[in-house]
This record gives structure tokens, C-alpha cells and sequence, in this order.
């Protein structure tokens, strides 16, 4: 079992930060019913953070002028910025909390970012509306057999997968889409509880050959590791292909979907280099540390040039599995 959270102080830090910030939006709301007091406890952080205008909140970087300062700040994620002389008193926020500097991050709206077997090819459920990306293939504790391992709402969409389903190799200009894989098991992702991850895995069908060298990366030096603020790191993916980017966040809490939002907890934000890290297409990707080239987690969605990613630690705990080598 792989440590799912060494720092617990750099987390008890960052919970303390967003605490703040909730709390000081807390007070400047008007009283609630006991009925909407009642609610779960999602439904009443997103109300809380709606108070402000705000769609999510983190704990990272402060960037100024589009640069990292090297201060840690509590990060407000808005979708877009408005002029402080139009904003309403509950929406400006201080400049600082308890002495933590505060970040107004504009994200846009964070959607999932769905697009032969190789990392970084075009994959997708069989009844999905569009194509996300292979990340790896992992061994289950126990067994031999290789499982393709992506982001939940590309290998199973919420509402109408099952264990089972076909798993496909999208079409491109010169195939047609081709059944690779079956859906073996996922992550649920939950509409009104919080979401630590977004992830599923399919097993291989028979007679299809796997990659497990990364292109243009190599294959992925083990154990996983948790990420860090200002970490450098890259991926593939089957929209944007080989990116860069920067760690900015590894606390946010974030709705992300298409038609439907889902709310997502100590996720990691990823600020690209060039300057998308990620695009429509490229959800399910794995993310490594740019150096040691150890996988750091898998991508999830985006929202501006934001990239949001699930830790890989957790994952790989929750499906008993470890990285094919």
C-alpha cells in the first residue's frame, strides 16, 4: 500500500487556509434556513463558496502579473475577473486572512477534457460522445493481466456504464474505432458527495498487444509519487501531445463536468508552459514529474489554461493495483 498522504502538515496548513476563507465568507452571509443548515456537507461548502462568487478554492501559489511570487497563498478560483468597482461588498475579497495572502485564479468553466493501446492514445466507452486519453496500464495485486487505466468519465460515463461494457480505440481520419478493452472497475463519481478522483480501469482483450513505454517520455520510474507545489512536470496526451507545465495547486477543491458538475477535493492545478498543458481530448493522460520521471497523477479536466489532476497515490490504492513495468 502506497502512503496516501506523507505531509500531513503541509495538508493541515492548506485545510486551515481554505477553513479561513470559508469562514470569512460565512460571516457575511445572510442567515439560512435550518433546512438549507441541513444539507450535505458539498452542497453547503458550494453554497458557501457562491456567497463570494467564487466556483472553488485552494491552497498554492500566488502568481502576480502572471508570476510565481514564491509566497504560498489561499487560492479563490473564479471563472472570470470583474472589475473591483463593479464587484458587490460580499465579493471582494481581503487581501489577506489570518496573514496568508489571498489569489483571485480565473478557471473559466472546468469541464472534462474526454477526446492502441499505447499511453496517450485516443480511448473511449463504447456509448461515450467523445474520446479521452490512455493513460497507463497497471497490474491488479494477484493477477497478470494488464488494465488499461484512464480518468472515470471517459472509460465509464456517469449514469450509463457497467462492468463489462466495451472499451474502444477511437476512430481516427484512417481507422475505424476498435474494441481493445472491458470495462473491469471505477470509481463511481458521486453528483452530490465530494469526489477524491476521477478513475477506471479496463482489462485488456486478448490478442491486444500493449506499449508500455510512454512516447517521448519512456516508461515511468517507479514508485508514484505525491506532488509537490511548484513541481515541474509533463505528459501525454492523444489532443495536445507532449506538454510542460508547473504545479500551482494541490489542494483545490473544484466542480468540474460538461452537462453535469461533479465536486472535487484536493485536486491538483497545473499551469501549462506553452500555454495549454491540456485540451479537450486529453482527460485520462498520465502526469510525471518532469525530472524523475515518477507518475504524479492522472488528468481529470480543465478550466482557462488550468489543468486539474487526480493524485495517482490514491488511485492506484483504491484499485490494488501498481504501474506494468
Amino acid at each position: 500500500m502506497l502512503e496516501d498522504d506523507p505531509s500531513p502538515v503541509s495538508r493541515r496548513v492548506a485545510r486551515d487556509g481554505k477553513a479561513e476563507l470559508l469562514s470569512w465568507i460565512s460571516s457575511r452571509q445572510e442567515p439560512r434556513s435550518a433546512a438549507r443548515r441541513a444539507r450535505r456537507r458539498v452542497a453547503r461548502y458550494r453554497e458557501l463558496l457562491s456567497v463570494a462568487g467564487l466556483i472553488g478554492l485552494g491552497f498554492g501559489a500566488k502568481v502576480t502579473d502572471g508570476r510565481a511570487t514564491g509566497d504560498l497563498a489561499i487560492r479563490a478560483y473564479v471563472r472570470r475577473k470583474v472589475p473591483m468597482d463593479q464587484l458587490p461588498d460580499a465579493h471582494r475579497l481581503p487581501a489577506a486572512l489570518a496573514g496568508i495572502p489571498t489569489d483571485v485564479v480565473v478557471i473559466g468553466r472546468p469541464k472534462f477534457q474526454a477526446g492502441d493501446a499505447f499511453p496517450g492514445a485516443a480511448i473511449q466507452h463504447v456509448a461515450a460522445a467523445g474520446p479521452g486519453s490512455i493513460g497507463t496500464f497497471v497490474r491488479r495485486t494477484g493477477s497478470d493481466r494488464l488494465h488499461i487505466l484512464s480518468a472515470c468519465h471517459v472509460l465509464a460515463p456517469h449514469g450509463v456504464a457497467q462492468p463489462g461494457d466495451v472499451i474502444l480505440r477511437a476512430a481516427n481520419g484512417a481507422t475505424a474505432a476498435t474494441p481493445i478493452a472491458t470495462l473491469t472497475d471505477f470509481e463511481a463519481l458521486n453528483d452530490s458527495l465530494e469526489n477524491r478522483f476521477d478513475a477506471a480501469i479496463a482489462a485488456l482483450d486478448d490478442g491486444v498487444e500493449a506499449a508500455l513505454r510512454v512516447p517521448t517520455m519512456g516508461v515511468p520510474v517507479l514508485p508514484a509519487m505525491q506532488p509537490r507545489k511548484y513541481q515541474s512536470v509533463r505528459k501525454q496526451g492523444a489532443t495536445t501531445l507532449h506538454t510542460f507545465g508547473v504545479v500551482m495547486d494541490t489542494d483545490a477543491d473544484i466542480p468540474i463536468g460538461l452537462d453535469q458538475e461533479f465536486f472535487f477535493t484536493d485536486m491538483m492545478i497545473v499551469d501549462g508552459t506553452r500555454p495549454d498543458f491540456s485540451r479537450g481530448g486529453d482527460s485520462g493522460a498520465l502526469v510525471l514529474d518532469a525530472v524523475s520521471s515518477r507518475p504524479v497523477g492522472l488528468i481529470t479536466g480543465g478550466g482557462g489554461d488550468k489543468t486539474f489532476v487526480s493524485p495517482l497515490v490514491r488511485i492506484l490504492n483504491r484499485f490494488d493495483a501498481h504501474l506494468a513495468t
